[in-house]
């Protein structure tokens, strides 16, 4: 199909009509693809972290620690947990309804912008916690800064990984908004 075409069949009768339904649930940010994938990130984090704690008192012996290292792991891991809690409902809060849908988006992506740079800050403080808890009370040799090395260096690519996700819904949530003005200028 040539482009002529495509716009033709875009500008005719072909397109299909929206009931009230869709139309009201496309009116809210909050079904966007992108926070979907936050809400099914925040679970599975969630949950994980959670049962680690649970069960991590006991199998890593964090009873015979001392508890400011219970605690140099513990915090930072509830701090992560309630900034995405409360970081997702301040995320998908924009105004809807009252206002363009590209609007409330872009909302939502102001706010997911200041959302990711302290949720990478957090999860740095977590992971550089989970080192230190692990890393407390070993003597180390070669051999073990070695592996100290290469824990430092996975918990790094992580955090890159963790950083690049976020970028590329940052990015998806910025298209959406692009094509949003686009179609509405047309």
């Amino acid at each position: 199909m040539e482009l002529n075409e495509l716009k033709d069949l875009w500008k005719g009768d072909g397109t299909p009509h929206k009931k009230q339904k869709e139309i009201e649930v496309l009116m809210h940010a909050k079904s966007h693809p992108v926070f979907r994938s936050v809400r099914r990130q925040i679970v599975v984090e969630t949950l994980a972290w959670v049962m680690f704690l649970l069960f991590g008192y006991s199998a890593f012996d964090a009873a015979t620690k001392p508890l400011w290292v219970g605690l140099m792991l513990a915090l930072p891991v509830m701090a992560t947990l309630t900034h995405h809690l409360i970081g997702y409902f301040w995320m998908v809060s924009a105004p809807v309804g009252s206002i363009p849908l590209s609007e409330s988006l872009r909302a939502s992506y102001r706010r997911m912008r200041w959302f990711t740079m302290r949720d990478t800050l957090l999860r740095l403080a977590m992971l550089v916690g989970l080192v230190s808890f692990f890393a407390y009370g070993i003597t180390f040799t070669a051999g073990k800064y070695g592996l100290l090395g290469v824990i430092c260096t996975a918990t790094l690519i992580q955090l890159v990984f963790h950083r690049t996700l976020w970028g590329r819904r940052l990015r998806r949530l910025r298209y959406t908004i692009q094509a949003l003005d686009e179609a509405g200028s047309h």
